[in-house]
């Protein structure tokens, strides 16, 4: 079986995850690997990543000073806060502004975080191959099904 146009699709993917080099190629090597492994098997090994995906947390970043948090919202290892915010001008009438909703994930060990506006049903209708903020783990997963044909 040629592999060899998934394995490009899969080098894309993962030169577009947030990893050092080193560690790209580690996942390249693991996934030319299960791209060997039977579908029944593969459909299995993904249910149960999925599940350690969602089953992930993370923990509230500390507040940033002039915000205050009004409310939070989980999605597998993503955190989502309704944040009001202060401008910092001090002739500034109608602060605080907001609310306004920011995403927070981890990626390499870092704390990355992204504006996502008054709406968060916005950032849920993004499909998952667009979705910048997505995780590297669902992304990983996608690149694997990609790769054995799923």
């Amino acid at each position: 079986m040629d592999f060899s146009h998934s394995f490009a699709r899969v080098d894309y993917r993962i030169e577009i995850l947030d990893l050092h080099p080193v560690h790209q190629r580690v996942l390249r090597d693991v996934l030319v690997e299960v791209a060997t492994v039977e579908t029944h098997a593969l459909s299995e090994l993904r249910d149960w990543l999925v599940g350690i995906l969602e089953e992930e947390e993370i923990e509230p970043p500390p507040t940033k000073p002039g915000r205050e948090v009004v409310d939070q919202k989980r999605a597998g290892a993503k955190l989502y806060q309704l944040e009001m915010v202060r401008c910092g001008k001090g002739s500034c009438k109608s602060c605080p502004h907001g609310p306004y909703w920011y995403g927070y994930r981890r990626a390499g060990g870092k704390l990355k975080s992204w504006y996502i506006g008054k709406d968060l049903s916005k950032e849920f209708s993004v499909p998952v191959e667009q979705d910048q903020a997505a995780s590297v783990g669902h992304q990983a997963l996608a690149a694997a099904a990609d790769a054995a044909g799923l």
